[in-house]
């Protein structure tokens, strides 16, 4: 095995390079062994310094970190470490079995929550999925899960992602093995991306992430390897490029927003064969339009089948179906996201919530590998910076934070807990990035402990790996270990079989997803007639989901969801039921609904609504009761947190309407309360306002309130903390434990939780203000949080009038 050599004050570098395909290498990949004296003369180093020379993994580096070197790395190929690929092929494929074992054991065999049952249905249908569409995902993994001859349909869609992830993690493998000699370290950072935290919980759950990290990683390690070529550009060359514009093509087909932002990196690394790519860029543009439409156009024919999984319905293409499909949704609405803009850029985001996702994102980046795994990312960093690939460096570094730091301005997310979940997988590509810088890191360090015996150097690879692997694997497993999880599929079936037989039944929300599945895909409940109340996802629709909620006043020819569901309703015969939250569309006049618990069901016998709850409500929320504390899968922890709250909250309602609550059903709720923080402050507001609640309860509730601390609930949302801030004040004013001041001091720091007009504690507040006749306290808390002076509450005009006509406030 050649050795790199030591750097003297004045040594020169060599120029040899790799050839086109990586054999027949003459790469030097250490200094020439000859050096300058004072004269100018070259003189030969001695041989036996030479052989003498310590063994090195990582380049050597450079003198510092000037423009011009950086300049100079840009337009030079990369020298890079020969590797016959025939030879690696068994380490890559045994990276790839290492990783794609750990994701089948831990991968959960029922399905899941965020858009789990949503992509395995477009599996199990070839059907299309949310905006942008990710066809090229629903045509791969449609293809692989009718191909896997074993698991359940939910293990079939979810190992798509851990396959994928996969060879993602051996890409790893194969761009690190190019910059670093020892093997072992390209082994480090392929597992340690396998075992990072946030990959591995998309590695096992049907999502279109690890599809994109695959395509970005993959494209990465052939430009690192088209970088290194010298010369003009051969047959293998050029073939070369074609397949790094295609495979760049597929990837624009699935994620195309995350995969962008990664591209300017990925163009920095091959800018030193600008020549060689300037006279076969058409060619080029050609092969990634070859990629990246097809399965586009592919996503348009099918979305023309009326499958279960057809999220939009009809797409049209240029005008090409609009005669025959009126309601067709047009293909840069869908493709460019336009029906998610709200979701995007959401109202109300400030300095604060980026602050918190910014915080966020170097909590996670500090945990992905462990803090142990961290101090070698930092010092890959470093040393990649000071190294011959100063220039990679760069590139990597410019992909790194245009998928990280940069996404965190350019999205608008409120910073909740859920909001918080779901941005943390749009960083994976940064994430993969920094286990390459963790490889180099370990390399470096081993090269600098030079006083250690060689044999012991060589050896410390396996060692790091045990640290770096063996730490992220034992610090994310109870998170990603989900092989038994069911909690989504468990929730599914009791709210499907709480459905009478040969009922329509509208689903609306995300937790819903599970239960389209079911019956989609598993043919539960064949009985039953199911729809999306918005006109998404599921190809059996009444209506096209642009159309509007409800007639706007101004147009009462327009032709509602509202009045279609309500000519639905009269022309069958069919049980009716819907989302508990969604009234709006479903009531009316002439009819009521029966609280069913997870469903509304609409009565026909009159305009009534009554309460009818059932058996299968209180095994569920039994069973819930008391498994807070036990789960550790995110999305799973805020869906039970807030179900939980939501059925508690509808079964105290029930009972303030006459339903009758007998000692199982209290004992249940008293345990949910005890466990569940929002169930009990929803509890203690519907307390409140039914004037149930006395002395006594007060005294109960304000003892629980002092010993709470809502800021260490994560699963509280802003506005319940200021809730919580709000019972607070109320109930100490109400037994009269605090004065005045007081008061004003609590509610004041439950605006500080969340400074917004929805805030409960603001109009207590305002109230306050107005009574005590702080008429600037008054007029400055009124212009701070409605801006709008339309905005302002109606009962508040009157006090800000008086308050201004009071006090000239500055």
């Amino acid at each position: 095995m050649n050795r790199y050599r030591k750097k003297s004050a004045k040594t020169t570098t060599a120029t040899s390079h790799q050839n086109n395909g990586g054999k027949g290498n003459n790469h030097n990949n250490g200094d020439n062994n000859v050096s300058k004296n004072n004269n100018g003369t070259h003189n030969k180093q001695n041989n036996d310094t030479a052989r003498a020379a310590p063994f090195l993994y990582f380049p050597p580096e450079r003198v510092g970190l000037w423009p011009t070197q950086f300049v100079d790395a840009a337009v030079k190929p990369y020298r890079l470490v020969p590797r016959n690929w025939r030879q690696e092929l068994p380490h890559a494929l045994l990276v790839f079995l290492a990783v794609a074992f750990l994701y089948g054991y831990t991968t959960p065999r029922l399905v899941a929550l965020e858009d789990d049952g949503l992509f395995i249905a477009n599996m199990h249908y070839f059907g299309v999925a949310h905006p942008p569409g990710y066809p090229i995902h629903t045509f791969l993994g449609g293809i692989f899960y009718h191909l896997l001859p074993f698991g359940t349909p939910a293990f079939k869609g979810h190992f798509f992602s851990g396959f994928t992830g996969a060879i993602a993690c051996s890409a790893i493998y194969a761009t690190i093995a190019m910059l670093v000699r020892g093997r072992i370290f390209a082994y480090l950072g392929g597992l340690a991306y396998g075992a990072s935290d946030t990959f591995w919980s998309q590695a096992i759950i049907a999502e279109v992430y690890t599809l994109n990290s695959m395509f970005f990683f993959i494209v990465l390690a052939l430009c690192v390897r088209y970088a290194g070529h010298i010369g003009r550009a051969g047959r293998n060359h050029n073939r070369l490029f074609m397949a790094i514009t295609f495979i760049y093509g597929l990837g624009l087909a699935n994620h195309y927003p995350i995969l962008g932002l990664g591209s300017i990196g990925l163009g920095m690394i091959v800018l030193s064969q600008l020549r060689n790519i300037l006279p076969r860029a058409v060619k080029g543009l050609c092969f990634l339009m070859l990629g990246a439409f097809p399965p586009y156009l592919w996503m348009v024919w099918r979305s023309l089948d009326p499958s279960p999984a057809n999220f939009y319905g009809p797409i049209d293409f240029l005008g090409l179906v609009k005669e025959k499909y009126p309601d067709a949704v047009d293909f840069g609405f869908y493709a460019l996201r336009k029906g998610y803009s709200g979701v995007d850029k959401q109202a109300g985001v400030g300095l604060e919530d980026k602050l918190i996702f910014g915080e966020a994102l170097g909590n996670d980046m500090l945990w992905q590998f462990t803090p142990v795994g961290f101090i070698f990312v930092v010092l890959g960093f470093y040393a990649m910076a000071r190294s011959r690939y100063n220039w990679l460096w760069l590139s990597l570094l410019t992909s790194w934070f245009m998928s990280s730091v940069l996404l965190v301005f350019l999205l608008d997310f409120k910073a909740g807990y859920i909001w918080l979940a779901a941005f943390r997988v749009y960083h994976l590509l940064a994430f993969g990035i920094m286990a390459i810088w963790l490889a180099l890191g370990a390399a470096w360090l081993v090269d600098k402990l030079r006083f250690l015996p060689e044999i012991m150097r060589r050896q410390m690879g396996f060692l790091i790996i045990l640290a770096v692997v063996g730490s992220s694997l034992v610090a994310h497993w109870d998170l990603n270990n989900r092989h038994d999880y069911r909690w989504a599929h468990d929730l599914a079936m009791a709210k499907i079989s709480s459905v009478e037989p040969n009922a329509a039944l509208f689903l609306f929300d995300d937790l819903d997803l599970p239960v389209g599945y079911i019956h989609y895909v598993e043919g539960v409940r064949s009985d039953l007639e199911v729809y999306n109340d918005q006109g998404l996802v599921y190809g059996k629709r009444l209506y096209s989901p642009l159309i509007p909620n409800t007639t706007p006043k101004n147009r009462p020819d327009v032709r509602s969801k509202a009045t279609i569901v309500q000519e639905f309703a009269r022309k069958t015969d069919r049980p009716i039921y819907y989302h508990t939250a969604r009234t709006n569309l479903h009531k009316n006049a002439q009819v009521g609904s029966d609280m069913t618990g997870f469903f509304r069901r609409v009565n026909r016998t009159g305009p009534a609504d009554r309460i009818i709850l059932s058996d299968s409500l209180l095994k569920w929320l039994n069973s819930n009761a008391d498994l807070h504390g036990k789960i550790t899968d995110r999305w799973t922890r805020q869906q039970h947190y807030s179900t939980v709250a939501q059925l508690v909250n509808a079964v105290q309602v029930a009972a303030y309407s006459g339903f009758k609550i007998n000692d199982i059903w209290q004992e249940v709720i008293d345990r949910s309360l005890d466990k569940n923080a929002l169930a009990r402050l929803n509890s203690n507001q519907q307390r409140l306002n039914f004037g149930r609640m006395d002395k006594e309860g007060m005294a109960r509730e304000l003892v629980w309130l002092e010993r709470f601390d809502p800021t260490r609930e994560d699963l509280l949302e802003p506005r319940m903390r200021g809730l919580f801030y709000t019972q607070k004040a109320l109930i100490s004013r109400n037994l009269e434990t605090v004065d005045d001041e007081e008061y004003e001091a609590i509610l004041q720091q439950g605006i500080a939780q969340h400074d917004a007009a929805d805030n409960p504690a603001v109009q207590y507040l305002l109230s306050h203000y107005h009574k005590k006749e702080q008429h600037c306290d008054f007029i400055h808390l009124i212009e701070r949080l409605y801006p709008n002076a339309e905005n302002i509450p109606k009962n508040m005009l009157r006090p800000l009038r008086k308050a201004r006509k009071e006090e000239v406030c500055v």
